[in-house]
């Protein structure tokens, strides 16, 4: 769902918002926000693709696209290393993935809540350079970098740019941190 308290978050991201643009999951938009541009949504319970996650994406959903924005999709995935590598592979060269992750609290939210780290680490090893990052509370508060154990929802915004096209995309570092320090590096 679209919150009001992260549209200023969605106003950061939409200066990276190029058609064709593909949204994660057929979002719930009460207040009638708009990204700027018309989009298509890819999600198995109702969107313009119904497409499940869990497995790669094949067809027309599975680009080229300029821009792909999860809102807040893939913690809902099972099979959460393949949503990931499904996305990264979809995004056109020069294309930007946007998203909105919770990294933070949301105990019961969906099925993963993964660490930042992670996600960031995924996106810059498999072609990706990082264009813009931040961090806030359920109401939309900017915060610094979650603290594990604190129970405060905190949400993860990225925005990545495609820079270097890869064969077969690295799996989501799952290992790569251990008490929020890398490990071997």
């Amino acid at each position: 769902m679209i919150l009001a308290e992260h549209y200023k978050h969605h106003d950061r991201m939409k200066k990276y918002c190029v058609a064709p643009m593909l949204m994660l999951g057929n979002q719930e938009n009460k207040g009638g926000y708009s990204f700027g541009i018309p989009y298509l949504t890819l999600d198995p319970d109702g969107g313009d693709f119904k497409i499940d996650l869990n497995y790669p994406v094949k067809g027309p959903a599975a680009g080229p696209w300029a821009t792909v924005y999860n809102l807040g999709t893939i913690e809902h995935v099972w099979n959460v290393n393949q949503a990931f590598i499904s996305v990264a592979r979809m995004i056109s060269f020069g294309g930007h993935y946007l998203g909105s992750h919770p990294v933070g609290g949301y105990e019961g939210h969906g099925i993963h809540v993964t660490d930042w780290k992670m996600i960031r680490e995924f996106f810059t090893l498999n072609g990706f350079e990082i264009v813009e990052e931040w961090f806030c509370d359920i109401d939309g508060i900017c915060k610094g970098q979650p603290v594990r154990g604190t129970g405060r929802n905190t949400g993860y915004f990225l925005a990545a740019k495609k820079v270097k096209d890869i064969e077969a995309f690295l799996p989501l570092p799952q290992q790569m941190f251990v008490n929020g320090a890398k490990v071997n590096g």
